[in-house]
């Protein structure tokens, strides 16, 4: 995965989120055999899977813009884990005989709570982040990414309601731990292919001898220019050209031509004119406004453009798509 990434640090959050996952694992699992070896056991176990909820948002975020390494406010979450150590031991410490956190028995009782509270702000994080995971669906294998992120969010949600049910000993500690290897097992295997096919397609890897390949910086571009075409829309003002395009993402044009046509093999104006064809087609066959008014609708500012470039794209006229789409 790091080698079809693109770049090591593209493939970093999901490799080590895996290598977390993998450890977390082998904790509940020998659990009953290491337990008495190892000091506090209890608090390096919760550590690995309460870990695994601000990681996973972490990695929603950077599949979301997998170009992309998510900003450093992201990060901040996973500070939000041991300052849950440091108050549960305190709190621990207030009740009960806890000179000794290895001998404390309030203290997996705190670290459960702090960590219910840290998997909601986690959750809460990808909430506010929803409108970007509903946008990725249009985008370019888009699918695969969208479930693959609502694969982490069930997962994390799971191991939430798993860890509530404990703390009010609704399950054992051994039915947790059986939930959270089957969950956690089961992500891995939907999460490993995933990745595979995600990293290869969606990530833009630049051949050495390729003049025409993009730097890391114009990828990111092309990115901020679907986000523009497929969360925004703003093919559909009329007036949006290359020259706005350009002003609003801070580059050249000629830049902007470049990275267009590598990125989506088409000209500026041909790819803002198909995503405009492509609204007239849905508007066409599932309303019955008139052409004219339609055309403004998709973005064109006359007319006879329109009908031009509706003819030029589909080979038939608008009102003809309409009359033959309609019967169907």
């Amino acid at each position: 995965m790091l080698l079809r990434s693109g770049r090591v640090s593209r493939g970093l959050l999901p490799a080590t989120f895996f290598i977390i996952l993998s450890f977390a694992f082998l904790l509940s699992a020998a659990q009953s055999n290491w337990e008495d070896f190892i000091p506090l056991y209890d608090a390096l176990h919760w550590l690995l899977w309460v870990s695994l909820a601000p990681m996973s948002t972490l990695l929603i975020v950077q599949i979301s813009r997998v170009t992309e390494i998510p900003q450093l406010r992201y990060f901040n979450l996973l500070l939000l884990v041991p300052i849950a150590c440091y108050f549960a031991a305190l709190y621990a410490r207030s009740f009960g005989d806890c000179s000794r956190l290895s001998n404390c028995n309030a203290l997996p009782e705190w670290l459960d709570v702090l960590g219910l509270i840290i998997g909601t702000i986690s959750l809460l994080t990808i909430w506010v982040k929803r409108s970007v995971i509903g946008s990725v669906i249009e985008r370019k294998n888009g699918r695969e990414r969208y479930w693959l992120m609502m694969a982490l969010i069930a997962m994390s949600s799971l191991l939430l309601f798993t860890t509530f049910l404990g703390i009010y000993d609704v399950i054992s500690i051994e039915q947790q731990n059986a939930i959270r290897i089957v969950t956690g097992i089961a992500f891995a295997y939907v999460a490993s292919t995933s990745l595979f096919r995600i990293y290869p397609y969606a990530v833009y890897i630049k051949p050495k001898n390729d003049k025409n390949a993009l730097t890391d910086k114009e990828i990111a571009v092309a990115m901020n220019i679907e986000s523009l075409l497929h969360r925004d829309h703003v093919y559909q003002e009329a007036s949006y050209n290359r020259a706005k395009m350009a002003k609003e993402l801070d580059i050249s044009e000629s830049q902007l031509s470049k990275i267009i046509n590598s990125h989506f093999e088409k000209t500026v104006p041909q790819l803002l004119n198909e995503l405009r064809i492509e609204d007239a087609k849905n508007l066409l066959v599932q309303t019955d406004i008139d052409v004219a008014s339609l055309s403004e609708e998709a973005g064109f500012n006359s007319l006879a453009t329109f009908n031009r470039v509706f003819k030029e794209i589909e080979g038939v006229a608008p009102g003809q798509y309409r009359e033959k789409n309609s019967k169907k």
